[in-house]
């Protein structure tokens, strides 16, 4: 139910910004990113550094000039690296999602901004650097919290972190919980 819900508010901030009132701006964004995973030790194991990225489109509509609403559309690519386990293994996963983040953001200044929101992921892929595919092992959707900070250095360009901590365990089988968790730095051009 939690998930249709979390659909439904989406496609309705989406459409809101596609078909904004004359009372408030909006504007499109491409957008990216790059970072790491900040996910903690599973089981036995203990987690490495891992590369993560996005790519995708983004949405603002401005409530007033301090506050907009924020949405996105975003491929999301992760990897969870971990060490060796008793039997000499290194364990390493790597998800790609449809992430669809949904939140505000205020505008402290006209350059620095923070916000956060919740982001909804379907998960396309999951494998294993040795077993190869492993779909079914895990769940089909990530939900959790993003919060970003930033700076619009120019006209149409912002800079921001965004930190993601995900509420789902992503491992339908495994003992152990394993959660996403990443942060990124990336760069929108708005138009």
């Amino acid at each position: 139910m939690f998930k249709k819900c979390f659909l439904v508010a989406a496609i309705l901030l989406l459409s809101s910004a596609l078909f904004a009132s004359e009372a408030g701006s909006y504007n499109f964004s491409i957008q990216g990113g790059a970072g790491f995973s900040l996910h903690s030790d599973w089981g036995p194991l203990s987690s490495k550094i891992s590369p993560v990225f996005n790519i995708g489109l983004g949405f603002n509509y401005a409530i007033n000039e301090n506050l907009d609403i924020i949405a996105g559309l975003l491929y999301d690519y992760q990897s969870l690296q971990y060490g060796e386990d008793p039997f000499g293994d290194e364990w390493g996963f790597t998800f790609s999602y449809i992430t669809i983040p949904v939140g505000v953001r205020f505008n402290a200044t006209e350059m620095f901004f923070i916000g956060g929101g919740l982001y909804y992921g379907l998960n396309l892929t999951a494998r294993e650097k040795d077993l190869g595919n492993m779909r079914d092992d895990f769940g089909k959707n990530d939900i959790g919290l993003f919060i970003d900070a930033g700076v619009t250095p120019i006209d149409n360009i912002s800079i921001f972190l965004r930190y993601k901590l995900g509420f789902v365990d992503v491992l339908k089988h495994l003992y152990d919980s394993m959660k996403t968790s990443s942060l990124s730095i990336n760069v929108g051009y708005h138009f």
